[in-house]
């Protein structure tokens, strides 16, 4: 049997950095790359439905339509789902209902702006700044918590409904989700 050829592919993807590895046999090698490239374009699909920094993805079109019944692709159905069932298995510890605390700490836009934003001689700064343990981050306006209980799920129909000002934030799910 010949050895197996190592195929490493690396890209920057769901503002992250992102590899791929396949060992293969050095007559599949082809298959493996096709392989990883289908990979690749099933992340840029993911990521380009599941963004929130996007005013034109799926999920921005969501939480815009919050209060309303709306029709999901089974990409967002199926990353909703998983993200409410661990909003539910956590009782909350995990709550992708939190996109307004997201903006009110600074988190509004992609990482990659923001590290365009810093000059060239100073690392890119977090959107959040970390807490000290004697320094507690409180917003402004007090945010409430736990709209994930309201979210409603139509399997049947597939459609999603969002409480009015409730937003879905599945960035702390999708990459995962989307791996497995």
């Amino acid at each position: 049997m010949a050895p197996l050829q190592l195929i490493e592919e690396r890209e920057r993807i769901m503002a992250g950095p992102a590899s791929l590895h396949i060992a293969a046999p050095p007559e599949q090698a082809e298959a493996a790359r096709a392989a990883m490239a289908a990979c690749w374009a099933w992340l840029r699909q993911v990521e380009a439905c599941l963004t929130r920094f996007d005013p034109a993805s799926e999920l921005s079109r969501l939480n815009a339509a919050a209060g309303m019944w709306f029709a999901a692709s089974q990409t967002l159905f199926a990353a909703a789902t998983a993200a409410l069932d661990a909003a539910h298995a956590t009782d909350g510890i995990f709550d992708p209902t939190l996109l307004a605390h997201m903006r009110a700490f600074g988190y509004d836009r992609d990482y990659a702006e923001l590290s365009q934003e810093a000059p060239a001689d100073e690392p890119a700064r977090p959107a959040i700044a970390p807490a000290d343990a004697d320094d507690a981050i409180t917003p402004i306006i007090p945010l409430p918590t736990g709209g994930w209980r309201a979210v409603e799920l139509d399997p049947a129909g597939r459609r999603i409904r969002l409480p009015g000002g409730v937003g879905l934030d599945l960035g702390g799910i999708a990459k995962g989700w989307a791996a497995d």
